[in-house]
């Protein structure tokens, strides 16, 4: 099934039919109340560019990356290797393989390409900064991150002559551990390499769902079973996700925490959380220790398309969070903003006299003139 965001649909409608997003936003609302609100706006929006004969996706040539979305196969699109990854080996109950992945970019945007087992020669003939013309993938979202999978169908054209390299402007993103530590309320959507630090202030259940034990992907019933798309049907394995609220005293907003980020976060093991399947009112005593701990995260933020809020799909966290160095910086932040803020207020033909100019990096009251910054009811 096809999962396109609800902005891209109102856009798309906007595009092909020239509504206003008041009129979209009308008609969304109208199918919705139709329904007896039983389907969410995502889905509502659809029906609409639908019976308004707009057409969401064109795979009848090649698309940009910013076109390609969940669900999509035989795909084709070109862009420039962004940034090529080790390859890694994994072993599960039934098999053993391995897993590559590359970024590639257009001037749309980036997204992952992943190669399994013998796919992964396509890949070894690649470097950073090859161009390449991608047919027949298959689009996948991964926790909420899309991916195009290379199969055996799909053609990895390299360096075509008719693409030039600087053609492409997409550039890499920030290596990791390179963040940029933001406030909450002044995140946006698609906002990626971000650093965030406050409070633990509600913690909800972990949620388990089946997935392939040979590659991850999500299962799906069918008339024989639970199947993956890729490998059919096969006894499934578990994996997890945890979710809670944050508060940096800006604003709040949900983090989402996969299996790797929620084991971190709790500091158990993938049979100690998967042990609460089974007993979730055993996960009340894991939950009231998160309750008001300091905790500082990486990741990105997206905008949830049911809902309409921004979240946060953790990359990284760390309780090890030494408050008070947290705070003095914090402090140091605000003093530096507040000193650009007083020098831009002095118009430059005005300068006052050496000995009248008041340090505005004081902190404490020196000469008895200087007014002290006070910390106390600053909340960080």
């Amino acid at each position: 099934m096809l999962s396109m965001p609800l902005e891209t649909i109102k856009e798309k409608i906007t595009a092909q039919k020239g509504l206003s997003a008041d009129e979209i936003d009308k008609l969304i609302k109208k199918k919705l109340d139709s329904l007896s609100g039983l389907i969410s706006q995502e889905g509502a929006a659809h029906i609409v560019a639908n019976e308004l004969g707009v057409k969401l996706v064109d795979i009848s040539g090649s698309v940009t990356i910013k076109e390609l979305v969940a669900g999509l196969r035989n795909v084709e699109f070109a862009g420039k290797i962004i940034r090529k990854y080790e390859v890694r080996e994994f072993s599960t109950e039934k098999s053993t393989g391995k897993v590559g992945s590359c970024l590639v970019g257009d001037n749309s945007g980036l997204i992952r390409l992943v190669f399994w087992n013998e796919q992964i020669e396509k890949l070894d003939r690649a470097k950073e900064g090859d161009v390449v013309r991608v047919k027949g993938a298959f689009v996948r979202d991964n926790s909420g991150r899309l991916e195009v999978h290379i199969n055996t169908m799909t053609s990895f054209i390299l360096n075509p002559p008719d693409l030039d390299p600087s053609s492409f402007t997409s550039q890499a993103p920030k290596e990791e551990g390179e963040f940029t530590r933001k406030k909450i309320s002044d995140l946006q959507d698609q906002d990626v390499n971000i650093e965030l630090l406050g409070y633990v202030f509600e913690v909800f259940s972990p949620r388990f769902f089946e997935v392939c034990p040979q590659c991850n992907a999500r299962m799906r019933p069918t008339d024989a079973g639970l199947a993956c798309s890729t490998h059919g049907v096969v006894e499934p394995k578990y994996n997890f996700v945890l979710n809670l609220y944050f508060d940096d005293g800006s604003d709040t907003i949900r983090l989402v925490c996969w299996r790797e980020q929620a084991k971190d976060l709790l500091g158990l093991t993938d049979e100690a959380i998967l042990a609460f399947k089974d007993d979730l009112a055993a996960f009340s005593e894991v939950k009231q220790s998160l309750l008001g701990e300091m905790i500082k995260i990486s990741g990105r933020a997206q905008m949830n398309s049911l809902f309409g809020h921004l979240e946060f799909i953790v990359s990284s966290v760390s309780r090890e969070v030494k408050a008070d160095e947290e705070i003095k910086e914090a402090q140091e932040e605000f003093v530096e903003a507040s000193n650009k803020v007083a020098s831009a207020e002095v118009p430059k033909e005005k300068t006052e006299p050496a000995a009248s100019r008041v340090d505005a990096t004081a902190s404490k009251d020196v000469s008895g003139s200087e007014t002290a910054i006070d910390f106390s009811d600053i909340e960080f």
